[in-house]
Parts: structure tokens; sequence; C-alpha cells
């Protein structure tokens, strides 16, 4: 660059004006996104966000309509969270513009570790800027991610869980057992259901629960999934029945039936295969998006030899009686007489059918009497029409009787239940499509943050030495200018420049503002301007630390409680104490009374990771490191101590400050110490009084 700067000069502006203009973005960036650190990363002010997305979309006429997606990703190889906002409007879609496409996706967060609730409450409520944000907006806003990011962000610990007995619907408290509930016209879709769950731990009780959306593409994802783990459990039990009647199949040879109809369609380059574990259980099948819809997609016209179905040759074609209401029956359209494999084909093409329709953005319609061409919203017809829905609560009722049938309704997955109850009620309440609620731009920007990370970071030889999750924001500021001075709508350019430059001012007036008072309190006749000596800085310092308008530290915080500030982690069950039974939650209400703190786990081995000292719980020892808790084999490599829960008992009928030996009360970890040779016993003492004290 150099080289051209003296071979043309003027025609390539010089390193002064470059350094000028290098800064001049950086105070823009930080006048106006306000880039602040959260606890383990870093988010932008949301407001300020929305107000430069405006002057972008500039054509909205009601205002805008957000969506708030959030997923558990990893970036540099570590595991990180993204929180992110886009538009849904149907502006976009009149002018071309994708919903999906990863340039549209804002990030507001972005911090390190999993999207587990703990991470969550750490980066989202201390300071809780998103919620404060959202109660103020007058615009609607739809929350979206899959089931694990929903579940943490809505919910407690475990309290939406999908094993649990009332946590698998996040919509409504209802049992297991009413998976097999239908109305009295024995259709499932004619059952109303609500949005009426109680959530006292929402971490966004702004947004209402019928503004919370599933993503249909992890939807459409795990069903298949399931789908194949029941029908190889199925493969392997008929090949076993066979064996006994001396017949010419077995179960290698469905599976291997299994593997070479999946294999036609390319999945996994042509390399599927169904894996088992020692004891011959076949582990459960792991897929992606486009071998997901490879699986269930219909073969083409005049090629269905080339592309059979998957489970041909699998499923036998000995006839079944479906033992379904007759009007039911009628509703379905269903035959008198079926084959097994008729009623599985059935079930992948409604399954098919329903993400067809969900996974489409319905084209709007042009009223009657409006000009062609229109790009006001008010002249078209949004959503999905009658026909749309008919034809899926036709599939989803379908997919729904033969899949209990077949399956009994114990196997029905809570993605199944969200597609077949609430999938209809969403296509009739909101005039947005489903689709445009996918993960789909989130994961392409996640890849398109990786590779910004390993070009313009530190990592693997990069030359910019800023925090990576601050050059994400400044890449994503950068790319926001350019569109909007770029544009189409000069009035919408120049007030953004003018609404950057008013920004920049205040910003640098605010960060001198510090200054500027500093040198009007001081005394001129005490004060040197211009120290020239040791004593002479001292002297400045002084004057400085003496007046009022330093900002005072804060008076420590008192703990009251025999436990306090001690974070406990409890592993395995809680024995008898004095023949009394204790559980895990009596513990943990015995230790919040005490002052103390109860954690779920221990943080993961990060660089953002807590500095907390842990002191963990267990029940029990073992020589085999095998039958040793997770957590335990991690609390011997951070050499957290591990004690039985005496040592809390003890701690609590003795003196409040009294200080227990550790080495009393230490768990038998020989065979995990061979395996991690530390000197466990010495940081043992070290930590604890470190923690109690």
């Amino acid at each position: 660059m150099e080289a051209f700067r003296k071979k043309l000069p003027g025609l390539l502006p010089s390193q002064k004006e470059e350094r000028l203009a290098k800064k001049q973005f950086q105070q823009s960036f930080e006048a106006v996104l306000l880039p602040t650190r959260s606890s383990t990363g870093w988010y932008i002010d949301p407001g300020r966000l929305l107000e430069v997305l405006l002057y972008k979309y500039h054509f909205l006429c009601d205002g805008p309509k957000l969506r708030l997606w959030g997923d558990g990703r990893e970036i540099g190889g570590r595991h990180s969270v993204l929180v992110s906002i886009s538009i849904a409007n149907h502006e976009l879609q009149l002018r071309g513009l994708s919903y999906h496409d990863p340039k549209e996706v804002y990030p507001l967060l972005i911090c390190y570790e999993s999207d587990s609730r703990d991470n969550l409450e750490e980066n989202l409520t201390k300071p809780n800027f998103l919620e404060d944000w959202l109660s103020t907006l007058a615009c609607e806003v739809y929350l979206c991610g899959d089931h694990m990011f929903l579940q943490n962000v809505i919910g407690g610990e475990g309290e939406l869980s999908p094993t649990s007995a009332e946590g698998w619907n996040l919509y409504s408290v209802t049992k297991k057992e009413e998976k097999s509930d239908v109305a009295k016209s024995g259709l499932r879709t004619d059952v109303e259901y609500k949005f009426d769950r109680p959530l006292p731990n929402n971490l966004f009780p702004s947004i209402p629960l019928s503004h919370v959306i599933f993503c249909v593409l992890h939807g459409t994802v795990r069903i298949v999934e399931k789908l194949l783990n029941l029908e190889i459990e199925n493969a392997i039990s008929e090949g076993n029945k066979l064996e006994q009647t001396n017949s010419c199949l077995s179960k290698e040879d469905l599976i291997q039936n299994l593997e070479v109809n999946v294999n036609k369609r390319q999945v996994r380059q042509g390399n599927f295969r169904v894996l088992f574990d020692k004891t011959g259980k076949p582990e459960p099948v792991s897929l992606n998006k486009d071998s997901a819809l490879a699986i269930i997609s219909p073969p083409p016209v005049a090629k269905e030899a080339t592309y059979p179905h998957v489970l041909a040759n699998v499923v036998p074609s000995r006839k079944v009686v479906c033992n379904l209401p007759p009007g039911v029956k009628r509703f379905l359209q269903l035959p008198e007489m079926l084959t097994e494999f008729d009623v599985v084909q059935m079930i992948w093409q409604s399954f098919y059918e329903m993400v067809q329709i969900l996974r489409s953005d319905p084209e709007p319609i042009l009223q009657p009497g409006k000009p062609e061409g229109s790009l006001l919203v008010d002249d078209y017809i949004c959503g999905y029409n009658g026909s749309q829905i008919e034809k899926y609560t036709f599939h989803a009722e379908r997919f729904y009787q033969l899949f209990i049938c077949r399956y009994t309704w114990k196997n029905l997955t809570p993605y199944m239940c969200k597609l077949i109850d609430y999938a209809p009620m969403f296509m009739k309440q909101l005039d947005i499509p489903l689709s445009r609620f996918q993960a789909e731009g989130g994961e392409h920007a996640n890849y398109l943050h990786n590779c910004y990370y390993f070009q313009h970071t530190t990592r693997h030889g990069g030359g910019c030495k800023s925090d990576p999750i601050v050059s994400l924001f400044s890449n994503m500021w950068k790319r926001l200018c350019h569109d909007i001075k770029h544009g189409d709508n000069l009035e919408s350019s120049q007030a953004f420049e003018e609404y950057v430059m008013k920004h920049t001012a205040a910003y640098c007036i605010q960060r001198n503002w510090r200054g500027l008072m500093l040198r009007r309190k001081l005394n001129p006749a005490k004060f040197v301007k211009n120290p020239v000596n040791f004593q002479d800085k001292i002297t400045n310092v002084r004057l400085v630390a003496d007046l009022d308008i330093l900002p005072q530290k804060r008076p420590p915080k008192l703990l009251t409680g025999c436990l306090s500030a001690v974070t406990f982690v409890l592993a395995g069950s809680v024995p008898k104490h004095n023949n009394k039974r204790y559980t895990q939650a009596d513990i943990v209400r015995l230790v919040c009374s005490n002052g103390g703190k109860v954690r779920k786990n221990i943080p993961g081995q990060t660089k953002g990771r807590s500095t907390k000292k842990f002191v963990i719980l267990y029940n029990g020892s073992t020589s085999k490191s095998s039958k040793m808790p997770g957590v335990i084999r991690q609390a011997v490599r951070r050499r957290y101590p591990v004690v039985t829960y005496d040592y809390l008992f003890d701690t609590l009928e003795k003196n409040n400050n009294l200080k227990l030996s550790v080495s009393d009360y230490e768990v038998d970890l020989t065979g995990i110490r061979k395996k991690f040779p530390l000197n466990l016993a010495l940081t043992s003492n070290i930590l604890v009084e470190n923690v109690i004290s």
C-alpha cells in the first residue's frame, strides 16, 4: 500500500487521513451502539440499534415487528451464546429481501459459555438491559429458538424439561397422559388449547406466551430422528421373530436394507450407518437439516425405482386393523384394509406435507382494485389462506392418529405435540408465516462470525488486538453504515449522518467532561500544572483524591449466616442424619437460609468462567474413576474440595464461626487421584479456608 501511495500521490488517502477515518469510525461505533461488558461477553444498547435499523428500513409503515432469536453455538472453538434481533415485516418480502439472510441478523448479546439457565441469567439480568428495553416497546416482539433455549429463558431450573411430568408443553400445564386426549368428534385437532402456563421465572415477561414461537427446522430434524429410531427398533424386533421361524431374512438384512435406502439419497455422502453399542443396542441416529429433509422427501416423478421409500423392504406388508372411530376414518379418508407399510408411508407423507406448509412463505395476495406492483402492505392479504390451514389440519390429524396406532401415544415427543396442537393455532392467529421464525438465518450468521473471527482477530495470526466479540459488533456497525449511506433513500441517509454526528459529539463531550470538572475543582494555588518531579506528582494525586466529585468506594457488603460467601455443589443422594431423611431440595433450603448458595454444576473451563470457590458435597466413595460422577472429576481437575454431607451438618450444629478441618471430611478419591495426580488434601484446605473466612 505504501508503494502505491508513493507512485500515485493524491490518488490514495495518506496515512494520517486513514488513521483519522479509523478513529472517527471507532468513535461513532462506541457513541451510537455503546458496547458494554457483560458477565462473560459483550452487549450493545438495543434501543440505539433499533433506531439505526429504522433508518435502514425506512419503508416500514406500521412500525417494526421484531424477531428476538437466541441459541448456543461455537465460535473460535469455544461455546458461546448469540441473542439477536431481526425484522419480520411483510415489507421485506414485497421488496425482495430475505428473512434468513445472515446480514439481516443483528446481534444484541454475544457471550461465552453454553445457553444454560445460569449463564443466561448472568448475562441478561445483571444488568437487566434487554427486559427493561422490551417493557418500553410499543411494537410486536416474537421470541424464537430451539426448545433448549426457550425452556432456559422462560422457565427455571428443569421446570420445562421435556422429560418432566408437566414440562414437555411450553404453553400450558398438561400432564403426559393428556397426549392421548381427543375432542368429542374423536379428532385431536379439535381440542382447544390455551397459552396459560404460569412462568414466574421468565427472563422476558414483557413478551406474551402467544408470541413464543418454536423453530420448525429444529422440530423437523428431531422428529425425523425419532421416526428412524422407532423403525430401527421395530426392524430388530421383526428380525428376531423371523429368525425364530427359520426365515431367510434376519435383523441384519433389514438394517442393511434401511441403510441402502438412506444412502441412495446421499445422506452423509452415502456413508450412513446404524451403529450399535457393546451390548448390541442401536445407538440413537443423529441428523442435520439437509439429511432430515432428504430422508422424508418423496422421490421425484418417474424415479421411484432409483429412490425407493426409506422403509421399503424394511417394514412388512402384512395387513393391520386400525381401531379408529368411523367418523375419524371418514375424515382421514382411510381404506378398509391397510398394511403396515401403508400406515408408515402415510405417516411419513403427512409429516412431509406438514413441514412443506410450515417452511413455505405464502405470497401476498393483491386485493381487488389495488394497483399492480404496489409496495404497500395494506394492499395485500398476507399470511396463510384457508385452504393451506385446512390441508395442514388434515395431515396433522392423520399423522397423529396413525402414529398412535403404530407407536402408541407414549412415543409422542414435545416437538410432535407442538406441530399437531399449536402450529394450527399460530397459523390462524398470526399473519406472519412460521417459516420466518426458523433458525436458518442465525445458523448462517454463526458461520459468518466464525469466518470473521479467524480472519480479523489475533487467533491464528490475525493482526487486530481488539476483543473478538467487540470486533463482531464493529463489523456489523460497518455494514449498517454502508447499507444506509448507499441506500435508495437520500433523506434517510442524510438524517442518519446527522444522527451519528450528534451522538458522536455528545459522546466526546461526556468522555472529556470528567477531566474538565477535575481541572476546575482543583485549587490553582496548590495544583502543579506540569509536575517535573516525583513530589509534585504525589501532591497532585492527593489533591485529586480529596475531591468530592470522585466516586467513593462502596462499603463492603455484610454477609450474615454461618455459610455466608460459600457456594456448594451437590452430587449424589443425601444420606440420613440423626435418623432423618433429607432431599437435595431440603439441603438447598438449609444452605440458603444460613447465607450460603447452591449451584447446579461447576462452570465451564473457559476464559469467561466464574472465579468463585466451590465446595462439593458427595455421599459415597469408590476406587473406580469410571463410576464417579462427572462433577467430581471436574472438581479434582480444578482443585475444589470434595467432602461428605457431614461437613455441612456439623458446621450448622456447632459454632457459627467455627472453621472445621476439611481433612476430617474428605471423600476417598483413590482411583480418580491416580488418573489426575494432584495434592488434593493441601489444595482443599487452602480453598475452604479462603471460602469460609
